[in-house]
């Protein structure tokens, strides 16, 4: 294209009288051709974005001949902008080819969160934690993230959708989790493996609140005692919840949750950094491509207590999903960075402790 170009602009025409002694000077300042002027840009590169036809580009050329330096700025501007509208016009052609994976409606995973091209969703048995993870509503397309108390969180950027699910008392990012695995196991009518250790490694199980058990915790000393009364309701339930939020957390999940393998991650486990603080994230929903590569959503709360939700980065053409690296030594989100973190999945009965 440069070469058709060059060919088309006119030689300068001679003038007599014009000639004179070049100096390293005017080596300096003087045009190599006539397709290039003082300022050090190659017309025949940038005219292509600028002129359709030979007639506008000679055109422009015997212009760039003139020496009024006013008029050679104002043509620089005008084929420098014309370039730039047409890298913006090739970035926006290249974004709309990148798939939308986040849909305006649906009221769950699922049906809002399309997997990258290549990827599908991995199978689960219907009555999985995993499986129940997909069908938790969210709340419509937009909604914010917020405190229990109602305010808004400064980070409005980084998550793709809020579920529609109270946020309770204390119920920050280990409690969350928490929260996800008793309601799974309400929904299933298995109330009776409902129960989590605290950090000091007591285990308080829901039969035994419902029964009228209560923790009498001072400092470190933790004990039960019979002086609360019976109830069964959902209420009394979200009431132990709020206990177990009060003295569990990171450095306490372990204790009810088993190691997985990293090429055996699923949705329903989860991800943690226990410390104080540490974090957790679950995994939501895994997607899986024909080389095995795999990406996640994944879901959190946070300190303080803001509304359960998913997370996304940013500008990502994966957004919301996540790569998972085979050995998971790392995983970067914007909330929280997982180095070398503990990959967990809940036992199916701990009631014993």
């Amino acid at each position: 294209m440069t070469s058709i170009l060059l060919s088309l602009v006119p030689a300068p025409p001679s003038r007599p009288g014009s000639a004179r002694a070049a100096t390293a000077r005017d080596k300096d300042q003087a045009p190599a051709s006539a397709g290039a002027f003082h300022m050090g840009v190659h017309i025949p590169q940038l005219l292509p974005y600028f002129c359709t036809t030979p007639a506008q580009l000679k055109a422009i050329v015997r212009i760039m001949e003139r020496k009024h330096a006013i008029i050679r700025v104002i043509l620089f501007l005008l084929v420098a902008a014309a370039c730039a509208a047409t890298l913006v016009t090739l970035k926006g052609q290249l974004r709309q080819e990148v798939p939308e994976l986040i849909l305006a409606e649906g009221n769950n995973t699922v049906e809002r969160f399309l997997p990258p091209p290549g990827y599908t969703r991995v199978e689960l048995p219907e009555d999985s934690f995993g499986a129940w993870l997909r069908r938790l509503p969210l709340q419509e397309s937009g909604t914010p993230i917020r405190y229990r108390d109602g305010g808004l969180p400064y980070r409005q950027n980084s998550h793709a959708g809020v579920f529609d699910i109270e946020t309770l008392r204390y119920q920050q990012c280990a409690d969350g989790v928490i929260r996800l695995w008793a309601e799974y196991l309400w929904s299933q009518g298995r109330q009776d493996e409902i129960g989590f250790h605290f950090t000091s490694g007591d285990f308080l199980a829901w039969k035994d609140w419902s029964n009228g058990l209560r923790a009498v915790v001072l400092d470190d000393f933790v004990e039960f005692l019979p002086i609360g009364s019976q109830d069964h309701s959902r209420s009394a339930f979200h009431q132990c919840l709020v206990t177990i939020f009060t003295y569990a957390g990171t450095k306490s999940l372990p204790l009810d949750a088993e190691p997985v393998a990293p090429q055996d991650l699923a949705p329903g486990d989860f991800v943690l950094r226990a410390g104080s603080p540490g974090h957790t994230m679950l995994i939501l929903d895994m997607a899986i491509n024909e080389q095995g590569e795999r990406v996640a959503l994944l879901g959190q709360s946070f300190i303080p207590a803001v509304t359960y939700h998913v997370i996304m980065q940013p500008n990502s053409d994966l957004a919301p999903w996540f790569p998972l690296s085979p050995d998971m030594e790392r995983l970067i989100t914007p909330w929280y960075h997982f180095s070398d973190p503990q990959l967990l999945r809940f036992t199916n009965g701990n009631v014993n402790g």
